[in-house]
């Protein structure tokens, strides 16, 4: 939080409502790679998986496979491993089993055998008065293939029963679903598919609908270039191993999805890893859901918070829902194109989050990006159209990519969470700009630091707040600019210039608000900046900006003032816009030289 709000900060009165969250053989090397409590501190995330040859596999052989014929409320078959009585079909054996017609009943596997069970839904269309229309009892594995050319649909009643097969499609032990054709499931009573293991999802087409959770793979739940609609009143996609450090995955590798959940879109216990793919995501009722009261001093707060800054949320039940991808390890982003449209935060780690590539547009009622620990950015797209706050976590590093920022407050937000939102001094925190493009469109601070900042390379663009109770920049230790070009404009009751320790000069350049051109003696342009929105600060730091140089600046096209560089922080028209000081009015040595 910013250290200088802190005070009118314990005045804010906050409110963050909006309907719909509900609480509720041989290999082949497959490379790919919220929040949920856990009872055990988060692994490294899984990005790879190894597929067995018979998980991809869509063809059978005929002559082996045994055929189930479904037909109302019974069903035919000769062969010793099925047993069919009171509207259930027990499969006892490994093997392969084909499919066909309609079936008002339940398919129960219970094979203690070592082995396959595979189904092969060659068009059948299930349903069950009663939870698991599909029901893994025991089995080394089962393989679900929806054949080619052929649609599935398997689905509950809406009444729940004392069952645990608590999902459409439920399995104790791995499942597999896999195949060219369509399965559409209907979880009306709970969850639509859940595995009590692992479950990979692989080249198929699947649509989930679910009154809870969506697809559930406790340990691990794997996609790879699959075409998935799921809609789930719970979370859409989920791994909830709490145990094992191991375990509570969740890896997409390549596809189409389209989640909308009443929850959170994607939720993993350890990681949420995306390699590839094209994710298309609301939770809850989406960011315009969200809403925040501004406070005495600038800024907003959230639902629970009493603060501004860093989401410290006395309201525990609300903060668990309606985030776009959550983990209570690391959320990695390694590609593919992602929106999302969230009630909550749209990316949210309890430890840390990592953008490797891909394309993100968010569009979020909270933070767009909100992770405990550290927050790194090595590359890809960032479009954050709404926010709350932009990007929030303990450490802020941004190596390469390009981010654009729009938030209601902070656009970026460096602070510890456990250390208190009104102390004085500045926490162990830290903001990185080490290469890449950030710009940030903010109406609190556009670059909060509450410990220190530095940085080394890139380009950041500030437009500021208009609010005098906030700061283009805000720190609380220190900000060294030693590389890069920084231009933060923003209003000048809080204005703050990076540290005087800086390697790079910099021009503290008071404006009535035009658009600013800055030039060197020879007339050559070092800078320009222009804003829609009113302000009376910008700051300039870049290696254009060199001792012994004099610089020109230019207010809409006129000349109106300049000064000669010898000191880290040089103003110019310092006193045009209500007589600003210079580097500003930051504590712990922020400030910089008088107006001249």
């Amino acid at each position: 939080m910013n250290i200088k709000k802190a005070a009118a900060a314990l005045l804010g009165i906050c409110l963050f409502t909006g309907a719909g969250c509900s609480s509720s053989a041989s290999k082949n090397s497959s490379s790919a790679s919220s929040s949920s409590s856990s009872t055990a501190a988060a692994g490294d995330p899984v990005k790879t998986v190894d597929l067995d040859d018979e998980d991809t596999e869509e063809s059978y052989d005929k002559d082996s496979a045994v055929t189930i014929k479904l037909s109302g409320t019974s069903a035919e078959c000769s062969d010793s491993a099925v047993s069919i009585a009171s509207g259930k079909v027990t499969i006892a054996q490994p093997g392969t089993y084909v499919l066909t017609g309609t079936f008002h009943g339940q398919i129960i596997i219970d094979s203690e055998s070592k082995g396959t069970v595979r189904l092969v839904l060659n068009g059948v269309n299930i349903t069950y008065d009663g939870e698991g229309a599909i029901s893994v009892e025991a089995a080394t594995k089962t393989i679900l293939t929806a054949y080619k050319d052929t649609e599935n649909a398997v689905s509950d009643t809406s009444e729940e029963t004392d069952s645990k097969t608590n999902a459409a499609i439920y399995s104790k032990d791995d499942l597999v679903i896999n195949g060219s054709g369509s399965l559409t499931v209907s979880g009306n009573a709970n969850d639509g598919i859940t595995s009590k293991d692992s479950l990979y999802i692989v080249n198929t087409k699947i649509t989930v609908t679910a009154s809870d959770d969506g697809i559930i793979g406790k340990d691990m739940l794997y996609m790879q270039d699959v075409s998935a609609s799921v809609t789930g009143g719970g979370d859409a996609l989920k791994a909830s191993n709490t145990a094992d450090t191991a375990e509570g995955n969740i890896l997409i590798n390549g596809g189409t999805y389209t989640l909308t959940a009443g929850d959170d879109g994607i939720q993993a216990v350890n990681g949420a890893v995306v390699m590839d793919g094209t994710i298309s995501l609301k939770a809850g009722e989406g960011a315009s859901a969200a809403v925040h009261t501004e406070q005495e001093g600038g800024g907003f707060a959230p639902q629970g918070s009493g603060t501004d800054d860093n989401e410290t949320e006395t309201d525990t039940a609300d903060e668990e829902k309606c985030k776009g991808i959550t983990a209570e390890g690391t959320v990695d982003i390694e590609g593919g194109t992602i929106t999302m449209d969230t009630q909550d935060d749209s990316l949210h780690a309890a430890g840390d989050i990592e953008i490797a590539g891909g394309t993100l547009q968010i569009s979020a009622g909270d933070d767009a990006m909100h992770a405990d620990d550290t927050l790194t950015i090595d590359g890809g797209t960032v479009n954050v159209t709404e926010s709350y706050e932009g990007l929030e976590g303990l450490n802020v590093v941004i190596n390469a990519g390009n981010i654009s920022v729009v938030s209601s407050d902070d656009g970026v937000n460096s602070s510890d969470p456990s250390v208190s939102s009104d102390t004085m001094t500045a926490d162990s925190s830290t903001f990185t700009m080490n290469g890449g493009t950030l710009t940030v469109n903010a109406e609190g601070d556009g670059i909060d630091m509450n410990g220190s900042g530095t940085m080394t390379g890139g380009t950041v663009t500030v437009y500021g707040p208009e609010n005098s109770g906030n700061g283009a920049l805000d720190y609380a230790g220190s900000f060294e600019v030693n590389g890069g070009t920084l231009l933060a404009g923003g209003s000048t009751g809080m204005a703050q210039t990076p540290s005087e320790d800086s390697s790079l000069y910099t021009l503290s350049i008071g404006t009535s608000g035009g658009s600013i051109t800055v030039k060197d003696s020879s007339g050559n342009e070092i800078a320009s900046y222009s804003s829609a929105k009113s302000y009376g600060s910008l700051i300039l730091t870049s290696e254009a900006v060199k001792s012994g140089e004099t610089y020109t600046v230019y207010e809409d096209g006129t000349e109106t003032g300049s000064v000669a560089v010898s000191d880290k922080i040089s103003s110019i028209n310092a006193s045009s816009n209500g007589g600003m000081n210079g580097g500003g009015r930051g504590q712990n040595g922020a400030g910089g030289k008088s107006g001249v």
